[in-house]
């Protein structure tokens, strides 16, 4: 049954989360070492981020539980302390002058965010998305490593007919006949 398997990678994926380091999820697990280890590896654990959320989002959906949803909640509040007041992640945004992390990591947790938005419907989601939509599209941010804004920004166009949605969608689209 596919909510079972959805209810045992909720406690996965909330139990591989590291407290001590913001409650990312470990990156990597040596299984081949004794005694086993588990590494950080900050860029990819921002990249990787907004899967893990969306996915969160989605079994949560499927099978109505709340495991772990304490450690779900910490893991959000890891994205949002990286989010500055424009909307976009930033992997250091205590740093002056530091570029947003890449699209990918950017289009990523936007569907992540759009998949909670479409669970609550929090006004301050809502805000939040289109803030970032709009950053996208001010940065002009297209596609990285295969995945870009396209498909998030059509979601948000058909649920709520944002129109800045649609430009930032005709943007990735147009990046992919190039």
């Amino acid at each position: 049954d596919l909510a079972d398997n959805a209810l045992l990678a909720i406690h996965a994926i909330t139990s591989g989360m590291d407290p001590e380091m913001e409650n990312r999820l470990w990156f990597s697990i040596y299984f081949d070492r004794r005694p086993m280890c588990m590494r950080h590896h900050e860029p990819s654990e921002f990249d990787q981020a907004g899967k893990h959320l969306e996915s969160l989002t989605l079994m949560r959906i499927m099978t109505g539980s709340d495991l772990n949803q304490d450690r779900e909640d910490a893991f959000w509040s890891f994205i949002e302390n990286h989010t500055k007041s424009d909307g976009l992640i930033y992997y250091h945004p205590d740093q002056p002058g530091e570029p947003p992390a890449n699209p990918y990591t950017q289009a990523r947790t936007l569907l992540a965010r759009i998949c909670r938005y479409e669970l609550q419907a929090d006004p301050e989601m809502r805000r939040k998305i289109e803030l970032t939509i709009d950053s996208m599209l001010d940065h002009k941010m297209t596609r990285g490593f295969g995945f870009g804004p396209l498909l998030p920004a059509i979601r948000w166009w058909q649920l709520t007919g944002y129109p800045n949605a649609m430009a930032l969608a005709k943007l990735d689209f147009d990046a992919l006949e190039q």
